[in-house]
């Protein structure tokens, strides 16, 4: 019986050991916390429908998603889960980063704004265009004219055949004089119909080429301020846009460190249930070897395998939330759709942090772009109001315009309209809306409600901004004082199961005790781990409060 409680008592303290250190709780800089990850406790005993995984060290593929963002898998091999990889919090962070699909539409809606910006700022430019026009003409009315003309040459070159042939069937007179006034009109007659017929040869419509250019250059010398309040709003928007860039970097880095710290809580509740199915099936060994002897009864047997059923209920649970915060952290990452991403970082207690609440709230509210962004939105609408007043006030611009024309026609004679040819023209232009129903000042109205609105949200965001980073600094020191009471409570815990099992073997304890021993064991390492995660996770929302910039010299926003 020696030999046996030695053997339980050895082996639980070979499965169980864990390192935590207490520290006192400072109103405004804790001291520096150690941080020691917490032993991974290998369980002996595992139910036949856990896993054993072994992550691999990442590559580049690994964490680069599919190019083509517009193709979806079609076959179950390409989601199908191939690898685990394990990843630090700084790898998530980075890799975030780069695949983020928020922060890649953050990013082009930024572009957009600054293409914006370039094209409101051309109109500090001239314009200068060019128009050109090459046209051949044949006109459908002259050509019903030339059949006109066509029609009434033919019919006089009919009558005058007529004529003619009358005047050569006529006798010759003998008279001269009457002699001589035949041959003339004879000879008038057969000119005309010469003349006749060669216009009839000559008959036709004509086409007419043309080629137009011109060149215009024209500038606006005066928009009654509309223009640089454009530029002005258009420049506002660009810098909210960078802000909205900083905002979602800020917020995707405590997606992922929350995402992260989830992955690091399901791994450790696994590892806390897996101990618990070790230490229950050790229990279930010890107490059938007691029943057998006579030193313990059916009911303990009982009671040791219900505990380990639940035990390994509790495992099934966690391994399944293990999955779940597995596959939610590789979403956020947008990793390969092959791949499961997990932690490979133990749990550890974070740095402390050295502000006090005060400076904390004032470097919030320094720091925050939240605050800017309202107050981008305020000029914008400031702007806004100066362009739409500037809609009653009158436009001054001027222009200056030079003209080509070459002009050809296929109708012969030196009389025709052809050649080349050019000319200019240079002025001003004044336009002023005398009254529009009211229209422009509509509007101003609007931006000046605007003003107003963007104003009251900076109060509103300020307010806001101030209660989040009190929530988290309460947190923070609330979580750090659980850090303290769950590390004692785990010792005790640990040295309560040691005297539990010793007594149980010695014959003067209950199964029981043993068996709520190991439940309080348990509770008190899941207590632990959630206590120093809860720690981690109000330091990450304290720093997304005040805008913690990791790079910066002191370490702090």
């Amino acid at each position: 019986m020696k030999c046996l409680n030695f053997g339980i008592i050895a082996g639980l303290n070979a499965a169980i050991a864990l390192q935590f250190g207490i520290y006192p709780v400072q109103a405004q800089s804790p001291p520096p916390v150690p941080s020691a990850p917490l032993p991974t406790l290998q369980p002996s005993v595992q139910p036949k429908t856990s896993v054993v995984e072994a992550p691999a060290t990442p590559s580049a593929a690994d964490l680069t998603p599919n190019p083509n963002r517009l193709q979806l898998p079609t076959e179950t091999n390409q989601v199908e889960v191939q690898k685990t990889v394990a990843i630090t919090l700084k790898q998530a962070i980075e890799t975030a980063q780069r695949n983020s699909l928020t922060l890649q539409v953050a990013q082009a809606q930024l572009r957009r704004s600054q293409a914006a910006l370039r094209e409101a700022e051309a109109a500090l430019y001239p314009t200068f265009s060019f128009q050109a026009s090459l046209s051949r003409d044949l006109s459908a009315s002259g050509d019903i004219a030339v059949q006109a003309t066509e029609r009434q040459t033919r019919q006089q070159i009919t009558q005058g055949e007529a004529a003619l042939r009358g005047l050569l069937a006529s006798p010759s007179p003998t008279d001269p004089l009457s002699a001589f006034l035949q041959r003339n009109s004879l000879l008038q007659t057969q000119a005309q119909l010469a003349q006749g017929q060669a216009s009839l040869d000559a008959l036709k419509n004509y086409g007419t080429t043309s080629f137009n250019g011109s060149f215009l250059l024209e500038y606006a010398l005066y928009t009654g301020g509309q223009r640089p309040a454009l530029i002005q709003v258009f420049a506002e928007q660009v810098r909210q846009n960078q802000l909205e860039v900083e905002r979602i970097l800020e917020q995707l880095q405590l997606d992922i460190t929350n995402a992260y710290y989830d992955v690091q809580s399901a791994n450790e509740q696994v590892r806390i249930e897996t101990a618990a199915v070790t230490e229950a099936t050790r229990s279930l060994d010890n107490t059938e070897a007691l029943s057998k002897n006579g030193l313990a009864t059916r009911l303990d047997v009982l009671n040791t395998q219900v505990q380990l059923d639940n035990a390994s209920q509790q495992l099934v649970v966690a391994q399944t939330q293990q999955q779940v915060s597995r596959r939610r952290l590789s979403r956020l990452l947008n990793s390969s759709a092959t791949i499961t991403v997990t932690a490979a970082e133990p749990v550890k207690l974070a740095e402390p942090w050295t502000l006090s609440l005060e400076e904390s709230i004032v470097q919030a509210l320094k720091k925050r772009v939240e605050l800017q962004q309202q107050l981008a939105q305020r000029n914008i609408s400031i702007n806004q109001r100066k362009a739409a007043e500037a809609a009653l006030r009158p436009l001054v611009g001027v222009f200056a315009n030079y003209n080509v024309l070459a002009l050809g026609n296929d109708a012969p004679g030196e009389a025709v309209s052809r050649g080349w040819g050019d000319g200019y023209s240079v002025g001003m232009r004044v336009q002023w809306k005398l009254y529009d129903g009211g229209a422009a000042r509509a509007r101003a109205a609007q931006e000046t409600e605007n003003i107003a609105i963007a104003e009251t949200r900076f109060a509103e965001t300020g307010q806001q901004i101030r209660l989040d980073v009190e929530q988290s600094y309460f947190n923070l020191q609330s979580n750090l004082k659980n850090v303290q009471t769950a590390t004692a409570s785990l010792n005790r815990a640990k040295e309560a199961l040691r005297a539990a099992r010793v007594r149980f073997g010695a014959g003067v304890g209950l199964q029981n005790d043993v068996l709520d021993a190991e439940s309080r064991l348990t509770q008190a390492e899941g207590n632990l781990v959630q206590a120093t995660l809860g720690y981690n996770r109000a330091l990450a929302a304290l720093k997304r409060a005040v805008s913690w910039v990791e790079s910066s010299p002191n370490g702090q926003g």
